[in-house]
């Protein structure tokens, strides 16, 4: 829900002009795989993804399908259908938890996603329609997109100085090429934050790779929802307080580590994606832990994004169970996997959950 959060700056990823022309994507239509639609060199991958899918969208016509990026520079991007499991049974990101006169699905989400992976596994609709209430971690769509804009900022904004005199110089070198390679206006970002440009420099690797966060799975549901009526286990105001109000220091040692692994990204988000498709918590735990880092800084950020609001997660959702009425309740996937995940404290509260499985019904 962070990254859902961030991605309303995330359109200043297109504002830089069109120099060094060096990019290019490949997009390719799902019902016609040996069409390959490649976009001319453009100035980043963003741009270069917008290209190549334009192509493949005009091309399209009245083919069914949809169009797919499934390359970046030549790097290759994993196609939905090549992510997704092939077995008829394997377990879902989706466990069922009952009390009295209580009923808790808990969804593991993935906050972007692309066409390929709709439609969704038949349980995720089914435990939504079996439910009363929606609970999202931050409920980002009560909040005036003006009024969270200048939320954002005030917590965005460095106190004083700038970015490149905050960072190492052969950090920010590493920052400046790739900021280039995915259109980060860098020069207009002084002002703002580490914590902020890494979330932004994220939100356009993913974008050029093809993921949408309108079509993360809280969007696909929040959308049916009149917003008033969903709940939250936490705050928007409380998610960026704990992204943005770090520690400078830790913030440059999260960038640097960050950027020392960048490359990779399209890799990683591969591996994790495929991990949530199949229901492998063990996989989805052990990629957070390599992709995290082993630095002190790494340690002490993972310990306060998963492990401190896993404890707070299963206590508000244990509150539910000790009640009455039937919840959907949507967290991201990382939040589900590890030994001390969401499922794990409320084991340790007394409530035990059942996995659902690919082949399971859920009754409405």
């Amino acid at each position: 829900m962070i990254f859902h959060t961030m991605r309303l700056l995330a359109l200043l990823a297109f504002a830089l002009p069109a120099t060094a022309a060096q990019h290019s994507s490949e997009a390719q239509l799902s019902s016609a795989p040996t069409e390959i639609f490649r976009s001319s060199n453009q100035p980043n991958r963003v741009v270069a993804a917008i290209a190549a899918k334009q192509q493949c969208e005009q091309a399209k016509g009245r083919r069914t399908g949809y169009c797919e990026i499934v390359s970046m520079d030549g790097e290759p991007i994993g196609r939905a259908v090549d992510l997704k499991p092939e077995s008829n049974r394997h377990p879902l990101f989706l466990w069922h938890f009952t009390r009295g006169d209580a009923n808790v699905y808990l969804a593991g989400t993935v906050h972007v996603l692309k066409e390929g992976f709709f439609p969704l596994p038949r349980q995720y609709e089914e435990a939504f329609a079996a439910t009363d209430t929606l609970v999202v971690e931050a409920a980002v769509e009560q909040i005036e997109p003006a009024q969270l804009q200048q939320m954002m900022l005030s917590y965005a904004l460095l106190p004083q100085g700038s970015l490149r005199a905050l960072l190492l110089p052969q950090t920010y070198a590493k920052l400046a090429k790739q900021a280039q390679t995915y259109g980060l206006p860098l020069e207009q970002m002084q002002g703002f934050k580490p914590a902020l440009i890494s979330q932004q420099l994220a939100v356009a690797a993913i974008s050029a790779m093809g993921y949408d966060p309108a079509l993360g799975i809280e969007s696909h549901f929040s959308a049916r929802i009149e917003p008033q009526k969903i709940l939250e286990l936490e705050s928007v105001e409380g998610q960026l307080k704990l992204l943005l109000n770090q520690p400078l220091d830790m913030q440059t040692a999260l960038l640097r580590e960050t950027l020392e692994d960048f490359d990779s990204i399209a890799e990683q988000t591969d591996a994790m994606l495929s991990a949530w498709a199949h229901g492998d918590d063990g996989e989805v735990a052990t990629l957070i832990r390599e992709q995290t880092g082993d630095s002190a800084a790494a340690k002490d950020f993972l310990y306060q994004l998963l492990d401190q609001r896993n404890t707070r997660m299963a206590q508000r959702i244990a509150n539910m169970l000790r009640g009455s009425g039937s919840y959907f309740v949507l967290v991201g996937s990382a939040h589900l996997a590890g030994s001390q995940s969401v499922i794990t404290e409320l084991n340790k509260l007394g409530f035990s959950g059942r996995r659902i499985f690919s082949t399971d019904s859920i009754s409405n």
